[in-house]
């Protein structure tokens, strides 16, 4: 999924629109279990199962350190004021831009485009 939205707003900037316009649908389903293969023969990634997903995976390049935040883990890599602070901006909505979408990446996607 997440490599269909990819290269659907990968296309939106190509043709001079907004990343927000990107089209998912428009964009030719994806074989996973070839694109697994391929992560799994090149030597660029570590190829692990998505925890959120049964079906899903994740490749991480193996020369970048992960960046991402394991939700099941007690460690809390953030500063005390940046919780604060996303507090007073969930609190500071109101309507429906106090609406977000089900899914972490989608509404994470919202709040960056905010």
């Amino acid at each position: 999924r997440r490599v269909r939205e990819h290269a659907g707003q990968a296309a939106a900037l190509r043709a001079g629109r907004p990343v927000e316009s990107a089209d998912v649908t428009s964009v030719p389903l994806v074989n996973v279990e070839r694109l697994l293969d391929l992560c799994h023969e090149c030597r660029l990634y570590v190829v692990q199962q998505d925890e959120g997903d049964h079906q899903g995976f994740v490749a991480y390049l193996t020369d970048r350190p992960c960046k991402y935040v394991d939700i099941g883990s007690a460690e809390d890599p953030y500063m005390p004021e940046m919780w604060t602070s996303l507090a007073m901006y969930f609190g500071s909505l109101s309507g429906a831009e106090a609406c977000f979408p089900a899914g972490r990446y989608d509404c994470a996607v919202v709040l960056a485009r905010r």
